[in-house]
Parts: structure tokens; sequence; C-alpha cells
């Protein structure tokens, strides 16, 4: 058997080894303690370490490929939400913008202005001109 407090060999009557239960007598636990005991395992307490199963590298390229297209398909379906959510937005501005502005028609006249008093037509008065 193996001593519960330190996992060393000891006698197969024994819970704890030689050494521990000379270290144990000289610090003496009051009789009305209570001690709780930990379970007594079959076999020293070893760390058990596990295995990581490795994966053929056939097999780690298949996993890459498919997630690099899974990626691609979800890049290209935000683009495309993205697209149809902005796609109204720019219609609307576009729109707006058209209809924004000036709200009035200029009317060209295609004769030359009249600058000089000579250059009046006889039936404006000088009054109306300026």
């Amino acid at each position: 058997m193996h001593c519960l407090k330190c996992g060393r060999e000891a006698s197969e009557d024994a819970v704890f080894c030689q050494d521990c239960l000379l270290d144990m007598e000289k610090h003496p636990v009051d009789p009305n303690e209570v001690v709780l005991l930990p379970k007594r395992a079959s076999s020293p307490v070893v760390k058990k370490t596990t295995r990581r199963r490795t994966i053929p590298v056939e097999e780690r390229l298949i996993r890459v490929k498919r997630r690099v297209r899974f990626l691609t398909a979800l890049l290209i379906l935000m683009t495309l939400l993205v697209a149809a959510m902005c796609y109204p937005t720019v219609l609307f501005f576009s729109r707006y913008r058209q209809r924004t502005g000036q709200n009035y028609t200029s009317i060209t006249s295609t004769t030359t202005p009249v600058t000089t008093e000579s250059e009046l037509p006889t039936n404006v008065s000088r009054e109306t001109v300026q």
C-alpha cells in the first residue's frame, strides 16, 4: 500500500509510512479534533497525461479547405446583405437630390442687354429701366 500523506510505499496494514508517522508524532492532534482522511488510492497519485489523436495531413487539408469555403460564402453573403441594405438609401438620396435645388426656371434672353439711353426702345421710359 501507499502512504496517504506522501504517497511512498508503506507496509500492507499501515496507512502512513514510517517517516510520516514520526513527523506526526512530533505534532500531535487534539483527541477531540475531527480528522478526515483522504480515500486510499490503489496506486500513488500520478498525473495522467492525455494523448491527443494526431490528424493526418490530408484530413487537415480537407478541413482547412472546408473552412475557407465556408468563410468565403459567409463573406459573399454579408456583402450582398450590406448592398441590399444600402440600395434603398442610395435610391432615396439620389431622388432627393434631384428634387431639391432650384425651384424656379430662368428665362434667358437672346438679345443683348441695354446699357445706354440711346439704345433704349422708344416705348420704355428711363424710370422703368432703373
